[in-house]
Order: C-alpha cells, then sequence, then structure tokens
C-alpha cells in the first residue's frame, strides 16, 4: 500500500477535500488520510470525503493533552504532522508515506517520485534553488523579517531551508527514523521563535541532510512551487499541461499565503499580483472557487475545540501566576508589621 496524507483541523476539510481529489486524480493507487486536529463532531457526518477521516484521539498519543495545554492551535497542528507520519507508517505499514499540506493542489502524477524511492528514503524540497534577487540594504537590516520584501536568503536560514509543506518518507529503517526523530522534537519544540532558533516543524528539516544519508533534497521543480520561488520558476501550457520552465510538469503547487479577501494578491507576504504575473492566475482559478463550494459554506467558521481548551489553561495558570505574586507581595508587607500583630492575623486566618 501507498498512503499519502495531510493534517487539518474542521474547519479546513474542505482544504483537505480538493488536495485529496486532485491527488487521487492522477496517483489512484494511494490511499489518502486527513488527521483532523479537533474534537469529533456529528456535524461532518453527513458528508462523504474522498479520503479516510482520522481524529487526532484516534491516533492514541500519550502527550496529546499536554500538547493541547502548551500549544496553540496552530502549533498543534504543525506538530501533529511529524507526529502522524511516526504513528502512520507504524500503525499502516505502507510502502512510502507522502505528507502535504491542505492548501495545496496537485496537477500531475507522483511517477517522478516513485522511480527516486529506489535510491533515496526521505524526500525534503527547498524553498529555492537560486538565489532570491532581493537582499536588504546594509543601512536598513535590522533582526526582523520585512514584510514588503521577506524573500532573502536571510529568510529561509530564519524559517528554514526546506519547505515543510510536502515530505515524502520510504518505509525502511531510516526513513522510520526520521519520522519518530521528528515526531520526538515536534512533541516539545514546536514554537515559532527565532530567538530560541525554532520555526514549527519546519527548522527542524534543516538537520535531515546532514542527520539521514538517504535524504533526496528534491531538484525537480515541478515539486512544491509557490510564492517563495517565483523568482526561479516560470509557467507555460503546453497540450492543456502546465510546465516549469517549459521542462518540469508542474506537479503540485502550494498556494501558502494567498487571501481569498484579496484575490487578485498572490501571497500577503509580496506586492505581485496577477496583473504582475499573469501566467498564474489559470493556476489559481480553481483554488480561488473553493470558498464557493457548500463544504466551505457549512465548515469553514469552526472553531476548534481545542483553541478555547488551550486558552482556558493557559488563563488559568495566569490567574496562578498572579495569585502567588499578589501572596509574595502580601508577605512582603506583613514583614513591615510588629510581631505581635502579625501573630494575630495568622492566627485569623487558620
Amino acid at each position: 500500500m501507498k498512503l499519502a496524507y495531510s493534517v487539518c483541523t474542521t474547519s479546513y476539510l474542505w482544504q483537505a477535500e480538493a488536495l485529496t481529489q486532485s491527488f487521487l486524480k492522477y496517483n489512484p493507487d494511494y490511499k489518502f488520510i486527513v488527521c483532523v486536529v479537533d474534537s469529533p463532531t456529528e456535524r461532518i457526518k453527513q458528508y462523504q470525503f474522498p479520503f479516510e477521516l482520522v481524529w487526532i484521539e484516534d491516533l492514541q498519543i500519550p502527550e496529546l493533552s499536554l500538547l493541547i495545554e502548551y500549544y496553540n492551535v496552530f502549533s498543534l497542528l504543525m506538530a501533529a504532522k511529524g507526529i502522524a507520519a511516526d504513528i502512520l507508517l507504524r500503525r499502516y505499514q505502507p510502502e512510502h508515506l507522502i505528507y502535504l499540506d491542505t492548501d495545496i493542489l496537485v496537477f500531475y502524477s507522483f511517477e517522478w517520485l516513485a522511480a527516486q524511492f529506489d535510491q533515496h528514503d526521505i524526500f525534503i524540497t527547498p524553498h529555492c534553488h537560486i538565489p532570491p534577487p532581493y537582499q536588504t540594504p546594509l543601512a536598513e537590516v535590522k533582526t526582523s523579517l520585512l514584510p514588503q520584501n521577506p524573500y532573502e536568503d536571510r529568510v529561509f536560514l530564519l524559517t528554514g531551508l526546506y519547505n515543510a509543506g510536502f515530505v515524502a518518507i520510504k518505509n525502511t529503517e531510516q526513513g522510520r527514523g526520521f519520522a519518530a526523530w521528528w515526531s520526538k522534537n515536534l512533541k516539545n519544540q514546536c514554537f515559532p521563535s527565532h530567538y530560541i532558533g525554532l520555526f514549527f516543524d519546519q527548522i527542524w528539516l534543516n538537520l535531515v541532510p546532514i542527520y539521514f544519508d538517504k535524504t533526496c533534497i528534491v531538484r525537480n521543480l515541478g515539486y512544491n512551487m509557490g510564492c517563495w520561488s517565483l523568482h526561479e520558476r516560470k509557467i507555460t501550457v503546453k497540450d492543456g499541461q502546465y510546465y516549469i520552465n517549459d521542462t518540469f510538469p508542474l506537479v503540485f503547487f502550494h498556494y501558502t499565503g494567498y487571501r481569498h479577501q484579496e484575490p487578485n494578491k498572490i501571497a500577503e507576504w509580496i506586492e505581485l499580483t496577477f496583473d504582475d504575473m499573469p501566467s498564474l492566475k489559470p493556476v489559481f482559478e480553481p483554488y480561488q472557487q473553493l470558498i464557493h463550494t457548500q463544504l466551505y459554506k457549512d465548515l469553514h467558521q469552526i472553531p476548534c475545540a481545542f483553541a478555547a481548551e488551550h486558552q482556558a489553561i493557559q488563563q488559568s495558570k495566569k490567574v496562578v501566576i498572579k495569585e502567588a505574586l499578589s501572596f509574595r507581595i502580601l508577605r512582603k508587607l506583613l514583614s513591615f508589621l510588629p510581631n505581635t500583630l502579625r501573630q494575630q492575623l495568622k492566627n485569623a486566618l487558620a
């Protein structure tokens, strides 16, 4: 069996359905699983999804309650990628496992990847293969990212050299070792903090080619194209098929950063629009149409159950901290009272 999977909350099952349908259209010999990082709800029983739906509770993660306590929903989603990879490899025993973010649509078969499994166990895609043209002038260099021009070399040094929207793993000793290693790190270090060297699940992929010698750094430009690689990849059409630089079939496009509220803007982090790059518009059109589906209208506003649970836990922690601080202040104030009066207060409170 060959297995592909994704993770999302209930409110993004409309994306997961579109991803799955596009993937299975070109790769019908795969089984597709969507792990829903949410509590089960009766509201989705009316739908027939093209994937097997697995609630995160069904994965039987021993640390789940602790993850909900410390991680917000986005961190929990990112951590679930690696945690699910480790569990699915052991539970389903597939030949290999492919992970895809839900904000992706597939346009071609994964046949090139399938052929590469003979030589490699792990596959990761760089954000780009040639340096971006922009570089912050010396007088303007700061420690934070620049929202107007986000893609330069130093941004990848902060957020990760490889994009974690796609990972493929062969079910071998090294493949399972990678999944277990990634899962272990994401269970306690899946935070967005450049100060301590972290950026969710993605930053960990920097180490993969060093720790695992059967890693393939994918240089097929048809895999995982996104707004970070527009400077090096040009889309053309031949016989109804999209091609990158007239050479590589476009296997899948990653729509990270696109916001349906700004339909003419390619990504929220860059100023480019479809007026600047009209060749991209046909690739985006099927993704743009998803917000007109009934599934989107029914589900996209459902809040993740874990969000409220996480917030309540964090709020209770703040109360405990405030109470502890108040107690320390009170003790300090009491220390200035005469011994007799201090003893009388203790007796009254006992």
